[in-house]
């Protein structure tokens, strides 16, 4: 099974997946991406929101 989950870098901690901070986890990518859109229009100078997939089991 396959999670995207969306993120927001902090700042500093770019190379470190322990400097995100988890806005949610989806099991579509189309609701991962809908969800991100909408995060970065409520707050657009936010560059540092993004998603990732992962395979679960």
């Amino acid at each position: 099974m396959k999670v995207w989950i969306v993120y927001e870098e902090i700042e500093g901690m770019q190379e470190s997946k322990a400097g995100r901070h988890i806005h949610g986890v989806f099991d579509s990518e189309e609701k991962a991406v809908k969800f991100r859109e909408a995060l970065r229009k409520e707050n657009p100078q936010n560059e540092c929101i993004d998603l990732e997939a992962y395979e679960v089991e």
